[in-house]
């Protein structure tokens, strides 16, 4: 934020190893960015790690590849596609109300991985960890969309869906530091090596 508020909503800036990063929070540069892949690719390093952990699916694939992905699944994503689902969108929404209103009064339930800082703790109120709700509810509708399978991973009542708890284990690991990914960053041929 400091950046953006000193530098403005686009600008570049350099990286360990002396190359160039451009960053943009200017919706209307991110529109045309994510809507011209041919212009813009990905990083090498970047797409071949997620090709690695999510395949070769259309949010990774470029060129040829990424349109005939694209062509195959522009149908799902048709405005009659998507009106059909939006009493879905919905239903998860009120879910997702449902199950914060029921933290907020229940104080038996773990709302927070982390305790509330005393600067933060307001009576009546409790520290929730929104994103992990978010991110759950962002499951579910995934689920019901695209597979027709309810992972109810909001449920406060029923005990943890196990393909739930995979899907969420997947991504915590993911967001640990690995050193190895560094070194195999600035480090062309360890690149070839299985960390």
């Amino acid at each position: 934020m400091q950046w953006i508020k000193q530098h403005g909503h686009t600008f570049r800036y350099r990286i360990l190893g002396g190359g160039w990063r451009f960053f943009t929070a200017d919706p209307v540069a991110l529109s045309y960015i994510l809507n011209h892949p041919d212009t813009f690719p990905k990083p090498e390093l970047t797409r071949q790690q997620m090709e690695q952990f999510l395949g070769n699916g259309v949010l990774i694939a470029e060129g040829a590849d990424h349109r005939r992905q694209r062509k195959i699944l522009n149908p799902s994503f048709s405005q009659a596609a998507v009106r059909e689902m939006v009493p879905m969108f919905f239903d998860k929404a009120y879910e997702l109300r449902d199950t914060l209103i029921t933290m907020v009064n229940d104080t038996s339930i773990e709302t927070s991985p982390t305790p509330a800082v005393e600067s933060d703790i307001v009576p009546g109120a409790r520290k929730i960890d929104v994103m992990r709700y978010l991110a759950q509810a962002t499951l579910d509708v995934i689920g019901l969309a695209g597979f027709n399978y309810d992972f109810r991973s909001m449920s406060l009542t029923e005990g943890p869906n196990e393909l739930a708890e995979a899907y969420r284990d997947m991504f915590q690991a993911t967001q640990s530091i690995d050193t190895f990914a560094i070194a195999q960053a600035f480090i062309k041929p360890l690149r070839y090596l299985v960390g």
